[in-house]
């Protein structure tokens, strides 16, 4: 087989011409791929971490509401005040834990998944454990707001760091993945 000039011409236009696509389609790969990695950011990593400060900030609104009832002990009017914006910290801590069920599920790491399952089995200790103080703080006792004040922050402060520990995890690793990415 013999390559005249014109051959010659068409292979260098058509092997110049595959290069051209072959890049293009490993472009396009490539920019889909970025794509769903920013995509899964936005829809998962984002919300992960969003949703693990709010929940940390709503555990410290339970305990600073939780505090408020205690030295309101003798003030029926103040303790029922705490006690309602408790019962909401509490309400918004469940709707915190709703949004991160629905997430993990598309967490890439098991690891979190676990750490979740971790904040669900403490929480409830740790809101029995600030009520059963609420509630043993409107005892006219001598001293007992101290005592209770006391109990408290031996208690309940163990368990919020308890639950807050994971759910500063999930938010790292939430952070970690999306700045590699």
């Amino acid at each position: 087989m013999r390559l005249t000039l014109g051959r010659k011409l068409g292979l260098g236009f058509a092997s110049v011409l595959a290069l051209m696509v072959l890049s293009a389609v490993l472009t396009y790969t490539k920019a889909s791929s970025i794509k769903e990695e920013q995509d899964r950011a936005m829809a998962v990593r984002v919300p992960t971490i969003q949703t693990s400060t709010d929940l940390q900030r709503d555990l410290n609104q339970s305990a600073s509401k939780c505090r408020q009832a205690i030295l309101a002990a003798n003030q029926p009017d103040r303790r029922e005040e705490a006690r309602k914006a408790f019962d909401a910290a509490w309400d918004d801590i469940e709707k915190d834990v709703a949004a991160m069920d629905e997430l993990a599920p598309r967490w890439s790491l098991q690891a979190n998944r676990d750490r979740l399952a971790e904040v669900r089995k403490r929480l409830p200790a740790l809101r029995e454990v600030e009520e059963a103080a609420m509630k043993r703080a409107t005892n006219s006792e001598r001293d007992s707001v101290i005592k209770i004040g006391n109990e408290f922050s031996d208690k309940a402060v163990p368990l919020n760091e308890a639950v807050k520990t994971p759910l500063g995890g999930i938010a790292e690793s939430a952070a970690a993945l999306t700045a590699r990415s």
